[in-house]
């Protein structure tokens, strides 16, 4: 699969885990709480690339605030630091980007989102016992059974992490 496929595969799903981790909260910019909802960035993925997926740049926000009002991003800041904090919101502001995902990341950050939503939809809350990051076991897993893809490793990989 093309990797912009994957990237497309891995924001569908990231998203969904969005709009689940923060369903019991308004619309991060101006507090709405019945609209159609997005998972909205503070700072651009244009801007920005290697904070598309980081938890603390995205949000539930509401498709006016998003797409209309282009962030609405004075309230986003507003609100946004009174959820995280105001370090963390200038830690994103002065991001600097270092490179673009690898595959295998991609992979990974797939299987651990789907893995969160799931446990979201089944339990409310998000599995903080898993790592989001590509651990040196998984790696150990990968070199030892090259017969398979590396698809395959990695949810065999989330899935003995659910037991």
């Amino acid at each position: 699969m093309q990797k912009t496929k994957l990237v497309q595969k891995l924001q569908t799903i990231f998203n969904k885990y969005i709009r689940l981790r923060d369903k019991n909260d308004p619309c991060i910019s101006c507090g709405e709480a019945n609209r159609t909802f997005h998972a909205g960035h503070y700072v651009a993925v244009g801007a920005k690339y290697g904070l598309r997926f980081n938890e603390d740049n995205v949000h539930k926000q509401c498709s006016r605030c998003n797409t209309f009002l282009h962030g609405n991003l004075i309230n986003y800041r507003k609100n946004l630091i009174k959820k995280i904090g105001v370090d963390r919101v200038e830690a994103l502001e002065n991001f600097v980007d270092s490179e673009k995902m690898l595959v295998s990341q991609i992979l990974v950050d797939t299987e651990y989102y789907k893995y969160q939503v799931k446990c979201l939809e089944v339990d409310g809350k998000k599995d903080d016992g898993i790592s989001r990051e590509k651990s040196s076991d998984l790696d150990s897993c990968c070199k030892e059974n090259t017969d398979k893809s590396y698809d395959e490793l990695v949810k065999e990989y989330y899935e003995s992490k659910k037991k």
